[in-house]
């Protein structure tokens, strides 16, 4: 048998908190929310084969290991910003009192 993980463990935990919830569910509601219930735990992990992992995007491989990634993408980050905002600049010069009402 496969080890459990957390999803498997997951399952059963949450149908029983649902179960339990079940008495604060208003009477003229409670068929309804029965038959979830039982839907919820007949399909619960019928979602098929587990994606492939995905492989790191390159980008990310091209800015290096850990350390030295965090500081790259610092410098990006402080390089970037001040382009960003210069077309507020440009436009900051560019109003008059007149236009600014």
């Amino acid at each position: 048998a496969a080890p459990a993980n957390s999803f498997v463990l997951h399952a059963p935990l949450e149908l029983l908190a649902r179960q339990a919830l079940l008495a604060l569910v208003p009477d003229q509601a409670r068929l309804g929310a029965r038959r979830r219930i039982a839907w919820l735990g007949a399909n619960y992990a019928y979602i098929g084969d587990p994606a492939p992992p995905l492989k790191v995007p390159p980008f990310i491989d091209a800015l290096g290991p850990w350390p030295l990634r965090a500081i790259i993408v610092l410098a990006l980050a402080a390089a970037s910003f001040p382009l960003l905002l210069l077309p507020w600049k440009f436009a900051a010069r560019n109003v008059t009192a007149d236009t600014a009402r």
